[in-house]
């Protein structure tokens, strides 16, 4: 098994769309080095290229790309999910509507890691979105819970992170049919 990790830049070279698929370029390069610079190309064709990507067997992990864009970023996760959407045999049932069955939540195989705008220190930040899916991506990577890919940018990548230890320890899970004392 290898690991991918994956940043987007514009490059000169574009690499070599083998006899595997159009990922199998990516992969001969990525079994020469963990990490392989791709170059930006217009539309969804680099979402399709890395989704073949991630559902390749021999890839451990979730695929890990990093943009130089936060809009980028955001754009490539949304084309991603589109590939890597599940068919619609295996949606999960929407009839269960009873109060003791369990629903499926369908967690996005493309996991986007957005970048906080605001500092540290600023008395209030202006959004509170982007930090409320940072937590929720790192908790799932946290809990072996990782999609197929991984999108981010470098802003995000800047940013400090919670210690493991810590992020566990500040964690509830709570499923269907628990009881949770609010008091």
């Amino acid at each position: 098994m290898m690991s991918a990790r994956v940043a987007m830049k514009r490059a000169s070279k574009a690499i070599e769309v083998g006899s595997g698929g159009p990922e199998g370029g990516l992969l001969a390069a990525l079994r020469e080095s963990s990490r392989v610079v791709l170059p930006s190309t217009p539309g969804a064709y680099l979402s399709y290229v890395i989704a073949r990507l991630a559902q390749r067997q021999e890839v451990a992990g979730p695929v890990v790309v990093v943009c130089a864009r936060d809009e980028r970023a955001a754009e490539l996760a949304c084309d991603l999910e589109f590939f890597l959407g599940h068919d619609e045999g295996q949606e999960a049932d929407s009839g269960a509507s009873g109060r003791g069955e369990a629903l499926a939540l369908e967690l996005p195989e493309a996991m986007l890691l957005p970048a906080v705008e605001a500092t540290p220190y600023a008395e209030m930040a202006t959004e509170r979105t982007p930090g409320m899916q940072r937590l929720a991506v790192l908790s799932r990577l946290a809990g072996g819970r990782a999609g197929a890919v991984l999108v981010t940018s470098a802003a995000a990548l800047r940013r400090r992170v919670l210690p493991l230890r810590n992020l566990e320890a500040l964690s509830l899970s709570i499923t269907v049919g628990d009881e949770v004392d609010l008091a």
